[in-house]
Order: structure tokens, then sequence, then C-alpha cells
């Protein structure tokens, strides 16, 4: 699956453009009083504002060999958000490495080197290095429904159980479906809200304009 353009929402607009247009480097792509968009890789990413949104999760792949670069890359800019002390967090059952921090409206922001993708690039560690967007936090009370509701799209597991937490797509993109009654963020343990968010994305070579929100994905 491969995500071309996510709009999120959040509270404090100006705050989030800076913060990824002047200290991570991103290259505007629109902006007004009302949004901002910055190219990824091969993905968009929105951001428009509302007064009541809450914090998302989502995840940015990077080159598979720029592991230890973005590290150092990123604490020149931001706190990382360790676990058990560590900043370098090992997925060994996915084989990736990732590191978090926030932005400005708390969303939880990862890095993330996945091997199998072999993604090696050359050169000093930089936002043309960042691939593209390759993990959106999905929020529910009934995993069974919003998994359901991705069954027309034809979307595989990747990862997880239906109960708790339920991994669906591949190493370049995932829907991350978490029972927001049972689980808490990665890796600082903040509570889960449910937020809508839209996507242009391809999945198994079809292309989808999907919306979640209530529990469920719709246009697929």
């Amino acid at each position: 699956m491969k995500i071309h353009h996510l709009r999120l929402y959040c509270r404090k607009l100006l705050q989030v453009r800076n913060f990824y247009a002047k200290v991570l480097g991103l290259e505007v792509q629109s902006e007004s009083d009302q949004h901002c968009s910055f190219k990824i890789g091969y993905s968009l990413l929105e951001f428009r504002k509302h007064k009541d949104a809450r914090p998302y999760h989502f995840a940015i792949n990077i080159p598979t060999n720029q592991i230890d670069q973005a590290k150092t890359w990123l604490e020149e800019r931001t706190t990382l958000l360790p676990f058990e002390g560590d900043p370098l967090i090992d997925f060994s059952a996915w084989d990736a490495v990732a590191m978090y921090f926030y932005d400005p409206d708390q969303n939880i922001v990862e890095f993330i080197a996945r091997q199998p993708l072999n993604t090696e690039v050359w050169g000093n560690f930089g936002p043309e290095m960042l691939l593209g967007i390759s993990e959106i936090g999905t929020p529910t009370t009934d995993m069974e429904k919003t998994i359901q509701s991705l069954a027309p799209s034809g979307i595989d597991k990747f990862s997880g159980s239906r109960e708790v937490f339920y991994a669906a797509g591949d190493h370049e993109g995932l829907f991350i479906i978490v029972d927001q009654e049972k689980k808490k963020w990665f890796p600082v343990d903040d509570p889960i809200y449910p937020m809508p968010f839209e996507a242009q994305l391809t999945i198994k070579n079809k292309d989808y304009n999907i919306r979640y929100d209530d529990e469920v994905f719709t246009g697929i």
C-alpha cells in the first residue's frame, strides 16, 4: 500500500507549519490560514486547522542505511522519545528500527527504517532522505467493525490480532488499527483518541480516496 496524500487535523496550525518547514526543513507545497502541506518523498502531508483536533500517530519511512544519521539529525532539531532509555527502538518482528518525536500538536511522529524494503540512499541525511508516509494510527472501540470496513479493498493483514492491535498493509504503507480502550500510543503511553483523516492511496494497483471516521473506512 502506498500513501500518496494524508490529510490530518491540528489545533496549532502556525506552530505545526513552522516545525515542519523550519525545524525539519520540509518543502511547503501549499498553505493558507486554514491549512498547510509538505512534500515527504512520494507523499504529501497536509494539516487542516480544527479547534477540536486530538493527536495522531503516523510514521515516515527512511533509508535502511541511514538510521544513525537520522538519529543524529533529529537530535539536533528536537527531542526523541525513548523506550526503556533508548531512542532507537528495535522492532525485530518487523525487521525494522524506529525513533519517535512529538510535533507541536503532540502528534507522535515516527521515522522508521524497514530492512525488507532495502532502501539504501547515500549522502548526508536531510529532509530529501524521507521516502514517504508509511503508517497512520487508526483508533477504534470496535476492532471487528473497523477491520471489516477494509475488506472491500482486499488489503492484507500484516501483524497483530483482531482484539487489540492489528496492522493492515505492508512495509510501504500500514493502517495501525488499535483498540483505544485497551492500548495507548507507543512509546510514551499517551491516551489514544479517535480522529478522522483522509488519504489518497494505492492498494494492489488500485487508487482510492478514503476517509476514516466513526470507526469505519469509506471510499473503498
